[in-house]
């Protein structure tokens, strides 16, 4: 077989192993050197994710594979892959098909060590083509999983494109840029308005004093108000979004996550409003652009991570129509919170073009804060191997971030700014083990390394310990959650998926309100040991949720037999208990001889709708009782 013979044939078959939604561009006749294709990658519904990337396709008629079942390319061209590696702005992705096999290998470029370093030193050596080995695990197939390894790749090169501008950065520029400052008593308070730690002693006292309510509407008036400086309605902006969910959790409220996402995107929208329409240095207006974005990520990613804790239930549930459904919403709200994490790091790039060297280090630790959601629920639907490359992507600009806070002038400013840095980074870990938050806290201790030693290192690490051991107790907490957590979870879950609990006219929240008042059956059961509740029917709400009490309750006597079924337990069990108006001789709780109350103090676990359901097909009613008990039955 010829070579244009083998070239047309591996086309045609590589084309044939992609999703039919990417958009494939032939790039043959185009500029980009040693290119064969465009791909542009669309949702299921065809929606544009903004993510692009270039394909090198190598065919063969029969590949070389080793030992190791790797495949091993030895033409690999030196001149080609500086081009890719040192100044395509675009992600590269090298395939290989081997037409004997009919097989398609395909290895990352940008940002791939292993390659990088044989590339390097082939160069070094002044060879003109190096050998790549492409793992058996990477092989294109027409599988979702085959499909998502290489979009997870193309994610990690456009981080390492971003790295590589940023890099490219001399140090001695970023410390210019501080030395020569006329004012280093602005530049100081700049860095302050910057990281959101305001220098107004008011409202820091008051949250000092733990009297957040009182701080919270200090900093909303200092916000809104005309007559303040643009400066000092900046700073109560930003302290503002950063009291807010400390007053939620000392208000114990559940939905905490999704307010405090919300109140921060409203509050970035006012001071867009306030850098736009008033004379603000330029830095402080892309920091608050790039504040505005983190907001959104934010909320965005708690949307995400509701809809991924929906699905992981829905699995559970095998038999749920909400299951497909929910699955496309949570990829479309990946592929936002991915777009928007993307752009972040441009801007940031821009930052650094436009000389705001103060802005990088408080804008990457908002964007570690944002992306925690999404990380989260990333490790929840099983692609770890995404969330690892937004950590070790966020990871990358912490040795930049470092030479930028060595240079501010105050310690105080360099203790403050590189302590939120290392509590949000590390607390990247998420819901994953305690082992993996000191990876990331070794991670990050070796980064900060790496530059002339900070004044305050020692003060950063005994940080980290203090965030570790708080991490490590928490997750020793392995007992079954009460019905009160239990209850939180599910109103935080409905608050992230958009379901306006507090609204009185919305029907759904109406069904999720009463199935978390029906959560805890204890007042029903305590009134009797013979009694039982199970859950019955339940529609959609319920199923998203997987809050089985959003729907129809059936209250039950194992010792008469009789029972009453309503969507209100309490309904249920007011007509189970009275006596029947057509048969006042039927034995109800109300005349039962044989009533045994359970002691005031029981308490249903959060186990209990199992527990139940095994205790009712053990009377054996579950068959049968409809034909057995018809005389007994209501269904409101």
């Amino acid at each position: 077989m010829n070579t244009a013979e083998i070239n047309r044939v591996s086309g045609r078959n590589f084309k044939a192993l992609l999703p039919p939604h990417w958009v494939v561009r032939d790039q043959e006749d185009q500029e980009d050197y040693g290119v064969d294709f465009e791909i542009e990658l669309h949702t299921s519904d065809d929606k544009p994710t903004g993510i692009i990337f270039k394909a090198q396709l190598k065919g063969t008629e029969r590949a070389s594979i080793n030992a190791a079942g790797e495949l091993i390319f030895s033409r690999a061209d030196v001149r080609r892959f500086t081009y890719y590696i040192e100044q395509l702005p675009v992600p590269v992705v090298f395939f290989v098909y081997d037409i004997t096999r009919d097989a398609c290998y395909w290895e990352q470029i940008q940002g791939n060590h292993r390659l990088v370093q044989t590339f390097t030193a082939a160069r070094a050596a002044g060879q003109k083509t190096f050998t790549i080995c492409v793992p058996p695990t990477r092989t294109l197939s027409r599988s979702t999983q085959s499909h998502d390894a290489v979009i997870a790749a193309v994610v990690s090169a456009q981080q390492a494109l971003v790295l590589r501008d940023l890099h490219a950065i001399p140090t001695d520029i970023v410390r210019d840029h501080f030395r020569h400052r006329d004012n280093a008593a602005s530049t100081r308070d700049r860095l302050r308005l910057y990281a959101g730690i305001a220098d107004l002693e008011a409202i820091q006292d008051l949250v000092n004093q733990g009297r957040f309510d009182l701080a919270c509407d200090k900093a909303v008036a200092l916000l809104e108000s005309e007559t303040e400086s643009p400066e000092t309605r900046l700073q109560a902006g930003l302290r503002l979004s950063s009291i807010l969910p400390r007053r939620y959790a000392a208000e114990k409220r559940p939905e905490t996550p999704t307010l405090a996402a919300n109140a921060r995107v409203h509050i970035a929208s006012q001071l867009i409003r306030i850098v736009r329409s008033r004379r603000v240095p330029r830095a402080t207006r892309t920091y608050v652009l790039l504040f505005a974005r983190a907001a959104r990520i934010g909320l965005n990613g708690n949307g995400a991570l509701g809809l991924a804790i929906s699905e992981k239930t829905l699995e559970q549930q095998r038999t749920s129509i909400a299951a497909p459904i929910t699955r496309l919403q949570r990829m479309q709200a990946y592929a936002v919170v991915s777009r928007d994490f993307r752009r972040y790091q441009s801007r940031l790039i821009q930052c650094a073009t436009n000389n705001h060297f103060a802005v990088i280090p408080h804008a990457v630790a908002d964007l570690m804060e944002a992306i925690l959601p999404y990380v989260t629920a990333l490790g929840i639907t099983d692609q770890e191997s995404l969330a690892d490359v937004c950590i070790a992507t966020l990871s990358k600009y912490v040795p930049f971030c470092a030479e930028v806070i060595a240079a501010y002038p105050s310690r105080t400013d360099r203790l403050e700014v590189m302590n939120m840095l290392a509590t949000r980074f590390v607390l990247l870990a998420g819901v994953r083990s305690t082992s993996t938050a000191h990876v990331l806290a070794d991670r990050f201790l070796e980064a900060i390394s790496t530059t002339p030693p900070l004044d305050c290192t020692e003060e950063v690490k005994a940080g980290l310990r203090s965030v570790l051991l708080t991490l490590a107790a928490e997750g020793r907490r392995t007992a079954e959650p009460t019905l009160e957590e239990l209850r939180n979870m599910y109103i935080q879950q409905a608050a992230a998926l958009g379901i306006p609990l507090h609204d009185e006219s919305d029907e759904v929240a109406g069904i999720i309100r009463i199935g978390l008042a029906d959560l805890d059956p204890s007042r029903i059961l305590r009134k009797c040991e013979h009694i039982c509740v199970v859950c019955t029917s339940c529609g959609f709400p319920a199923e998203m949720l997987g809050l089985p009490t959003a729907g129809f309750k059936r209250v039950l006597c194992l010792k008469h037999g009789h029972y009453v079924e309503a969507a209100m337990l309490d309904s249920a069990y007011e007509s189970f208990a009275k006596a029947n108006d057509r048969d006042p001789a039927a034995i109800c709780c109300d005349n039962c001889a044989d009533k045994k109350p359970r002691p005031n103090e029981w308490q249903a676990t959060a186990d209990w709708p199992r527990q139940q359901q095994v205790i009712y097909e053990a009377t054996n009613m579950l068959k049968g009782d409809g034909d057995q008990h018809q005389d007994n039955v209501s269904r409101q």
